[in-house]
């Protein structure tokens, strides 16, 4: 465990003092976009959420993302990216640069391009600490035969690149790998004003920074 925490430690749950005025999740995507389409020929819809405004306003989106979701903004406020697990998308709603195949194995062969990675809830964006441009995805992988979770992982997302519509600079790096992962990753500011860092839990195993 001193392991895992020194290389968590090594390159984003560092302490650091984010700007006050950060505006991280002023974004959400929500919805089924338009992936399965039911029989009378409709489709689902997705919807973007924006609390920039109050109340919040709803814009639907034709998008091909389904749950899990996480969703990252710019200090601002202004869409960097999202994910369903399977792919990061940009703020135009389209498959990011390199975004695509994070997670890799059996359980993305068979699931993703067709709906979600079928976990509840393996996904969050934190920004890179000192950056307004990088952005960590840590994502949670299941085991090739079990389907169980085994592999905790994170991806690099550089929000200036590709003109400015964001790539994917690094993706599906090992982190930890342990048969008693569960399907949650999780984090939460440390309160004491000084530090700025995160705690970070995963299931039952929580790291502070």
């Amino acid at each position: 465990m001193r392991k895992v925490i020194l290389l968590l430690n090594s390159f984003v749950f560092i302490a650091t003092s984010l700007a006050a005025q950060a505006k991280h999740d002023n974004i959400w995507t929500i919805g089924y976009g338009s992936i399965s389409p039911p029989p009378n020929g409709g489709s689902y819809g997705g919807i973007v959420m924006d609390f920039s405004v109050s109340p919040p306003s709803l814009t639907l989106q034709d998008y091909v993302i389904d749950r899990p979701t996480a969703t990252i903004c710019d200090k601002y406020g202004q869409l960097v990216a999202y994910t369903d697990g399977c792919r990061i998308l940009n703020r135009k709603h389209q498959l990011m640069l390199h975004g695509d195949t994070i997670s890799p194995g059996t359980i993305y062969k068979i699931f993703c391009g067709v709906t979600n990675y079928p976990l509840w809830h393996p996904v969050l964006f934190l920004p890179k600490p000192g950056s307004d441009s990088l952005y960590y995805l840590f994502h949670i992988r299941g085991d090739d035969q079990a389907w169980t979770p085994v592999n905790l992982m994170y991806s690099v997302v550089d929000a200036s690149g590709d003109g400015g519509d964001g790539a994917v600079l690094s993706k599906s790096n090992t982190i930890l790998t342990d048969s008693l992962l569960s399907e949650y990753v999780s984090a939460t500011r440390h309160g004491n004003g000084r530090t700025g860092g995160w705690w970070c839990q995963e299931g039952s195993t929580t790291v502070f920074s």
